[in-house]
């Protein structure tokens, strides 16, 4: 029985996206510095265990990319701001 593309991307995301389960991994993550609660203004880079799902991190990346592509190609835009909201087993991404 011959799918439609969509069928076919919902039954094997991994083809196009990678792996939808989440993963374990140690990388660099930014943290706000702090003092007596009260944010400073300023970021460090900290090596921490996080889990996340390469599917949604290629999603991330890609709305990136397509947003630099844009600006490269004159579409007269200033500034990419990405918002991303997440629920459980829901998550939306908002290119302003």
């Amino acid at each position: 029985m011959k799918k439609t593309p969509i069928e076919h991307i919902l039954m094997r995301p991994d083809l196009y996206v990678g792996p939808v389960a989440a993963t374990q991994t140690t990388m660099w993550t930014p943290e706000q510095l702090k003092k007596k609660g009260k944010s400073l203004g300023k970021v460090r880079m900290r090596e921490n265990e996080v889990t996340y799902s390469p599917a949604l991190l290629k999603i991330f990346d890609e709305v990136l990319v397509n947003a630099v592509d844009n600006v490269s190609r004159g579409a007269g835009c200033t500034e990419i701001a990405v918002s991303a909201m997440l629920v459980p087993k829901r998550a939306s991404l908002l290119p302003s």
